[in-house]
């Protein structure tokens, strides 16, 4: 995936991050935005059907439910760290190298996480009651994927589209994986709010997900 995006964004279409750098640097722009959203894809979608996969578990063991969508989620971090271990080793080839903001990319992928096992939680359960939730999760993934600038710089936007960037939480995600790894700056101070809102979100989707289990269960 990274290699077709790299060929056709950054050799055929000439898309660039950073004015007058070369397509290498297209391409760990790209892998820094790619990784965490595939990593979050798949959280959501897998873990999105994990309560119906383990349905006959559900009924026989004393597993908490909510363990079933949290496993998924947790199980992408291994993907993500080890494309974003190889983004780390090819930074200084490319670029300027490494700086100690660097060393917050552990918070940056847990805000990255906290969403996706709270939208994991709330997919999960959800998909139980509407039966075809889980195609229309893919599509509005695939929708965030391209509303989100990580095929893309945001100065390719037309200005007046910027202000819905600001409502998009993966946007400043982004945003702050790129600057602790890439740029050598520290997260922007909206990703901040992102990590908070990331916190309260997975404390309402797990008091939703225990207030409506018991009755998924008679469902499955």
């Amino acid at each position: 995936l990274l290699v077709t995006y790299t060929f056709v964004f950054g050799v055929v279409l000439q898309v660039r991050f950073v004015p007058g750098a070369g397509t290498l640097s297209f391409a760990l722009y790209l892998m820094a935005g790619l990784m965490p959203f595939v990593a979050f894809r798949e959280s959501v979608e897998q873990g999105g059907r994990a309560l119906r996969a383990n349905r006959q578990l559900l009924q026989r063991v004393l597993t908490p439910p909510y363990v079933f969508p949290m496993v998924v989620a947790l199980s992408s971090v291994a993907t993500e760290a080890i494309g974003l271990g190889l983004l780390l080793l090819a930074v200084p080839f490319v670029g300027e190298g490494l700086s100690p903001w660097v060393l917050l990319l552990p918070l940056v992928m847990l805000a990255r996480l906290l969403l996706s096992v709270a939208l994991a939680w709330l997919v999960s359960i959800l998909s139980v009651f509407v039966r075809d939730l889980s195609q229309l999760v893919s599509l509005l993934l695939t929708v965030l994927f391209f509303a989100t600038p990580i095929l893309y710089p945001v100065s390719r936007v037309p200005e007046r589209f910027h202000w819905l960037f600001e409502f998009n939480p993966f946007y400043h995600l982004v945003s702050a994986y790129r600057a602790v790894i890439i740029e050598g700056a520290p997260p922007p101070l909206s990703f901040y709010l992102v990590l908070a809102f990331a916190v309260l979100l997975v404390w309402l989707a797990r008091r939703f997900f225990d207030a409506t289990v018991e009755r998924a269960k008679d469902l499955l």
